[in-house]
């Protein structure tokens, strides 16, 4: 890098993954890091069960071996 200290991030909906598996959000991850992106703003609403997929989000950023972040964003609903 340039030392700017910059990173690039995508907004993911997470209102539109109840039918993820973590193998999905690997494949994303893998996708997005492989497009030059270091991290997902995971977009939130209130669906039950919402937060089970930002685990899995975490779980398979976490295990990708990539460094690729993830932060909440509170705006999805």
């Amino acid at each position: 890098g340039d030392g700017s200290g910059k990173y690039v991030f995508a907004h993911h909906m997470v209102g539109n993954t109840y039918p993820y598996t973590v193998n999905d959000w690997a494949d994303d991850i893998a996708l997005a890091h492989a497009a030059g992106i270091d991290a997902f703003a995971l977009n939130i609403g209130t669906d039950s069960w919402q937060p089970d997929q930002v685990k899995n989000a975490y779980d398979a950023a976490a295990a990708s071996g990539t460094g690729f972040k993830m932060f909440i964003s509170f705006d999805m609903t």
